[in-house]
């Protein structure tokens, strides 16, 4: 495998890695408002810190 075709692999991998990972966050995104919308405001201190732990 040369180089060049390495770095594009790379590129694409990095590519869906990111693709995935704001996928990921948005649907956290979407679980929290839900949350929210069920059980009233969620303490948003807790929600930082547990957003920061997954990252």
């Amino acid at each position: 495998m040369d180089i060049t075709r390495l770095k594009k692999f790379i590129m694409l991998m990095s590519c869906a890695e990111q693709a995935l990972l704001a996928w990921r966050l948005v649907m956290m995104k979407n679980f929290f408002t839900e949350y929210q919308g069920r059980r009233g405001s969620l303490d948003s201190l807790t929600l930082t810190r547990r957003v920061k732990n997954t990252a």
